[in-house]
This record gives structure tokens, sequence and C-alpha cells, in this order.
């Protein structure tokens, strides 16, 4: 079973299309679905939609940590090790757009419906990217008994426009400006973060497993 099938949590339709490993069929079919799918009228659909991703991430999650490449020979060489925080703070990052973790307003209580779906059009699709990348780690494991981890970046790349979306959000003249200064700080913290991240899970093997032994 497809990792991402396993969460009944999103519409069938879309859980569908993350079962396709087709690119060609799987391009055309998941832009169709996108275009309904993402479609929001208001914060709350909004929220509900970033929160089907957040489950579709938990279950990619749950793999990694379930399956994770080994080799007997070399008990340092663990992949999915590093690629683990830069899941959890996508995670992270989706948590924080579609949860209000306070008793001030959503950021985005004042952006209107095509707005929204602009940006949760953004983000459906990381899912897809990081079991991407899960499947080209272990193709490459099980033919060649390597792994090639620097398109890790696509992950980070298909994060950069909701970062970028939402930031202009917060940036525009408009937008109360006290209350969206401390959202801004942390969506700077946190990409500061991802980046490093996302740095650390591209790096060889040589040059990372002797900092996983440092951390226990």
């Amino acid at each position: 079973m497809s990792r991402l099938a396993r969460s009944n949590r999103v519409t069938p339709s879309h859980t569908r299309a993350t079962q396709d490993n087709n690119p060609i069929r799987f391009e055309g079919r998941v832009v169709r679905q996108v275009r309904a799918w993402a479609q929001v009228s208001d914060l709350a659909g909004f929220q509900a939609r970033c929160q089907a991703v957040v489950h579709q991430v938990d279950d990619l999650l749950q793999y990694v940590v379930e399956h994770p490449l080994t080799k007997d020979a070399d008990l340092g060489f663990r992949p999915f090790q590093n690629l683990i925080p830069v899941i959890k703070l996508s995670r992270l990052f989706l948590n924080k757009l579609s949860r209000v973790s306070s008793d001030k307003p959503h950021p985005f209580s004042e952006v209107s419906p095509d707005e929204l779906t602009i940006l949760i059009k953004a983000i459906v699709r990381l899912p897809d990217k990081i079991n991407t990348f899960i499947n080209r780690m272990e193709d490459h494991f099980s033919r060649i008994g390597v792994v090639d981890s620097e398109k890790v970046f696509d992950i980070l790349d298909h994060l950069q426009r909701p970062i970028k979306i939402v930031k202009h959000h917060l940036d525009h003249p408009e937008s109360p400006q006290g209350l969206h200064l401390q959202y801004r700080r942390w969506i700077d913290v946190w990409n500061s973060h991802l980046c490093r991240a996302g740095c650390r899970a591209s790096r060889p093997h040589a040059t990372w497993k002797n900092d996983i032994h440092r951390s226990y």
C-alpha cells in the first residue's frame, strides 16, 4: 500500500492521485484535482485543507521512522535520520498556518478566499515532493547501495512559494503590523531552521555519519 494511501483523512480523489508513480499520468491528474480540492471559501476551509496535508506528512514521517535504510556493515548509515527534521519542520509550518495558538486573530482572517486558495494550492503538493524524495533515496539504495540526498532541496524549493505568499501578506501595507510582527519573526526563524536541516540532509553519507554518532 502506498505511504500516502494509508491516510483516510483526505478526500479519496486526492489520495488516489498520490498512488500513481507514473510522472506523466500523475502530473496531469493531480493538477486537475488540486484545482477542485484546493478551492476554499473561508479561513475554516483553508485550515481544514492544511490539516489534511499535515495528516499526509505525518504518514510519511511515520514511514521513514519505521522503515529506515540501513547497512549491517555500517551502523552509521541512517540516511533517513537527517530527513526527519525536514519533514517535522514542514509539518510545523503547516500547523502554524492552520491553527490559532493564542487569543489573537489569525493572521489570515482578513485574507480573501481567492488568496487563501492560491496559498493552499502552493502547499497541497508538499507530501508528493517528500514522497518522491523518499522513493528516490530508496531506489538508489536498492540499485547501487548508496543514496542520492541532494534532491532534498526540491522539498525546500517547493516550500519557498508558500513562504513568499505568507510574507507578502504579512508585509502588506494594510496589514496590522503589530499583530503580524511576531508571526513574521516566527516564519523567519523557522525558515532558517529549515534551511539548515535541508543542508544537513543533503550532505553525503561520509560527512554526516559522524554527526549521528555524536548525537547519541
